[in-house]
């Protein structure tokens, strides 16, 4: 449950390996609940989805490159 301050790259920071950028992957598990990922109400429930390991691969510019693409998308840039 998302607490007050609560944010999706903070919680990608806690669950992927630290980077911030794979906050699009719980937006997406959850676009049932989010309508918004920049506007999330306090006590709202989601899950954190397990994610293949090459998904969340730093190292891996076509990782790092697929979610910048998906941010884009999602905050319509």
């Amino acid at each position: 449950m998302l607490t007050e301050g609560s944010r999706l790259t903070w919680l990608s920071r806690k669950y992927y390996n630290g980077a911030p950028e794979f906050w699009v992957y719980i937006y997406e598990a959850n676009r049932n609940v989010i309508t918004d990922p920049n506007n999330i109400p306090v006590g709202t429930t989601i899950r954190i989805p397990k994610l293949d390991k090459r998904l969340i691969d730093t190292t891996n510019p076509e990782a790092m490159r697929q979610a910048e693409e998906l941010q884009k998308k999602y905050l319509g840039q």
